[in-house]
């Protein structure tokens, strides 16, 4: 073999050496950081679709935040945070009076929470819990029967929830008795009890 073929042969092995070392060194890492950048790209593509999802049901939900409020504040009138005696006394009077009624008297007896037993294993200086509480209710007032059961219905679809359990019409003297119980979602302990007689809560003719 001649020195020029020899020579050839080595030039040939030599540039093919140095296009493998410059694939290995240059092309391939940069292939792979484009391959790299191509699935960093998709996954934010993907990350940014959820996040329009979510964005999407937040403006949705925001869009109907004036009727939560009003239903909240519907709620809020129902059962109240306080048992708000004297604004209940208030609206029992006024709806005495607007049936032709004269209010007797109205009692509201100790608030119970709804699931409290008679017993507790909490300590006797431990703080009283909130939550649910029902008051029983007593309303008499004087007047027609048939006014009676219109007051009756009234209070029962006024803004304060008041659930009637018992009517018992009576006679003029005695009077018409109604009972029954409001509610108080609270944070602290039940109302203690409260009767409201002349002069607050007696309705004039």
């Amino acid at each position: 073999m001649s020195t020029n073929r020899i020579l050839g042969l080595i030039t040939v092995l030599a540039m093919g050496g140095i296009l493998a070392l410059g694939w290995f060194l240059g092309v391939s890492p940069q292939l792979a950081a484009a391959a790299k950048a191509d699935a960093d790209a998709a996954a934010a593509r993907e990350q940014n679709a959820g996040y329009e999802l979510v964005l999407d049901a937040l403006e949705e939900q925001f869009a109907q935040i004036e009727t939560h409020r009003a239903q909240l504040a519907a709620l809020g009138a129902e059962i109240p945070p306080s048992a708000s005696v004297e604004d209940f006394a208030d609206s029992v009077l006024a709806t005495a009076g607007g049936n032709g009624l004269t209010l007797k008297e109205l009692t509201i007896g100790e608030g119970v929470l709804f699931g409290a037993s008679g017993e507790s294993d909490a300590p006797a200086d431990a703080p009283a819990k909130g939550g649910l509480a029902s008051l029983p209710v007593t309303i008499t007032v004087q007047g027609d029967h048939g006014k009676a059961m219109d007051f009756a219905h009234a209070l029962q679809t006024a803004s304060r929830l008041f659930l009637v359990t018992d009517v018992n019409l009576g006679t003029a003297e005695s009077g018409n008795t109604l009972t029954g119980h409001i509610f108080v979602l609270q944070q602290d302990a039940p109302a203690p009890p409260a009767t409201i007689g002349e002069p607050e809560a007696t309705a004039s003719d």
